[in-house]
């Protein structure tokens, strides 16, 4: 067995290198980037949903076991921003948090 560092070596002296070239976005289905792209502004540009779950306001302290929350709403991905000053909002990932809500 070789190791990890060897194996690669192996498989990347056998690959063979592309040329680098640019090309219109509708004719870059299929290919790979050179480099990596990044975004110059934040996006999106709200606070979202990481996952499926329950949003609620925690002021940045740990809710107590066993603690209840009422669910009040729903916010999907999509809709529009909503505000909650009590209860909880089931969430779908990708969703706008809601405002007063900071934890899912």
């Amino acid at each position: 067995m070789i190791g990890y560092e060897q194996a690669l070596a192996l498989i990347l002296g056998d690959a063979p290198s592309q040329a680098i070239e640019a090309v219109a976005l509708d004719q870059a289905a299929g290919r790979v980037l050179a480099a990596a792209v990044s975004s110059a502004v934040a996006l999106p540009g709200f606070d979202n949903s990481a996952m499926d779950g329950f949003a609620v306001a925690t002021a940045g302290r740990c809710l107590p076991t066993g603690h209840e929350i009422d669910v009040v709403g729903a916010q999907a991905a999509g809709d529009g921003r909503v505000a909650s000053d009590c209860g909880a909002f089931e969430i779908m990932t990708g969703a706008r948090l809601p405002y007063g809500l900071d934890s899912v």
